[in-house]
């Protein structure tokens, strides 16, 4: 990671985090409180923001904040344009959800609920603070994920909003350029965090309508993805990293357009590139093998 220098304003620099109850977010907003921004750490329970409290500083503090409420997002916009003089140096766009499921058997509310928080949270909150962020010059940071380049089988919910937040950043950069604001875009891999421990909800997976062998085999391949995020969530690593590129992406003289983070990332993407007559087979063959398992009781 290039060198990272101290922001070089005379105020105390402040920054709204939003998704700060837990993972990549709670670790931020603890970061850039030790290094003496003021924090503002978006939570939406009153248990989350009495924990953030305890591990904050008198000089952050959490505020009510769900990315799909229009009038919280315009009460967390004037208590910021109050409390921090009309500026905010920076906005780290990071509260988001997983939906997995074969698209086929997933609800249109499921979909409409993933690009609600993932998708319209993000633009909805950028848009209320952006005017905010111009007057600092500050930065907007938007935390989307490998999955935003590279998308598997049963995450392709979770992939079309990460897909969106991608050309969501890309296009604000280059309006934005001209304001003198930065925008980056943060694509993580696995980290450890509370999203691997949250299950699709049932109600937003509905093979009633289906044929019986296909609402069967999705319900087993189901089960194997859920048995996979288990898996990589045990396994993945603390997102020091990943906060280390925010912060990097806050508070460098010329942070990068795009952070990519994470030790597995770089197979993702060179996965990716395999042209579909490779990458295809190899996916089916998989997931096939894992099925007949399945159907053995042998997995």
């Amino acid at each position: 990671m290039p060198h990272v220098s101290a922001p070089t304003r005379t105020h105390t620099p402040s920054v709204l985090i939003t998704g700060a109850s837990s993972g990549i977010g709670f670790a931020l907003a603890r970061t850039m409180d030790a290094l003496g921004w003021r924090v503002f750490a978006g939570v939406r329970t009153a248990r989350d923001a009495n924990h953030l409290r305890e591990k904050l500083s008198a000089r952050s503090e959490p505020i009510f904040l769900d990315v799909t409420d229009a009038n919280q997002i315009a009460a967390a916009r004037n208590l910021i344009d109050d409390l921090a003089g009309g500026r905010l140096d920076g906005l780290v766009n990071n509260a988001g959800i997983v939906i997995h499921g074969p698209l086929e058997g997933l609800t249109v509310e499921a979909l409409r609920r993933q690009l609600e928080v993932n998708v319209v949270g993000v633009f909805a909150v950028t848009r209320a603070f952006l005017p905010l962020v111009r007057a600092a010059g500050g930065r907007v940071v938007v935390v989307g994920s490998i999955s935003g380049r590279v998308a598997w089988p049963f995450n392709g919910a979770y992939a079309a909003s990460k897909f969106a937040v991608r050309g969501f950043a890309e296009s604000l950069r280059l309006e934005q350029r001209a304001f003198g604001v930065r925008v980056v875009l943060i694509e993580p891999g696995a980290f450890a965090t509370a999203i691997w421990r949250k299950k699709t909800a049932a109600e937003y997976v509905d093979t009633t309508a289906l044929e019986p062998e296909v609402a069967r085999r999705y319900r087993a391949a189901l089960r194997v993805v859920e048995r996979s995020m288990d898996a990589i969530g045990a396994r993945a690593p603390q997102p020091d990293r990943c906060v280390a590129a925010i912060r990097h992406a806050l508070t460098a003289r010329r942070p990068r357009a795009r952070y990519t983070v994470g030790r597995d990332v770089r197979l993702q993407e060179a996965f990716a590139r395999l042209p579909a007559f490779l990458k295809d087979p190899l996916i089916a063959t998989s997931m096939n093998l894992v099925l007949e398992r399945v159907a053995r009781g042998t997995r």
